[in-house]
């Protein structure tokens, strides 16, 4: 078994996913081939790479989880900026009734 064919069975070598005459062949190619056991290091890495990737990600930020009006959903200028815009909307509006006697 050379190097390339015995780094493609190694990952399944390191789950024992492999039949049991497989596993003897690995573990005489990883005592037999130079530069066989830097291979195994170098799965053995990998493997422990992809586990540590499986782990839950950290949660949302806390203001995910508030609703829409809590505080600290939105910057406090932002919030002032649209209560100033909604006074303007309700101050237009009344002019616009007045203006065509809309009661």
């Amino acid at each position: 078994m050379n190097l390339e064919q015995l780094a493609e069975l190694l990952p399944r070598y390191i789950a024992g996913g492999l039949p049991e005459e497989g596993m003897l062949a690995v573990s005489r190619a990883l005592a037999d081939t130079p530069g066989a056991l830097a291979e195994l290091k170098f799965a053995l890495a990998m493997r422990e790479a992809e586990q540590a990737g499986e782990e839950t990600p950290p949660p949302f930020p806390q203001a995910v989880y508030q609703p829409s009006g809590a505080p600290g959903f939105l910057p406090q200028t932002l919030s002032d900026g649209l209560d100033l815009l909604r006074g303007a909307l309700g101050v237009t509006a009344s002019a616009v009734r007045m203006t065509f006697r809309f009661f």
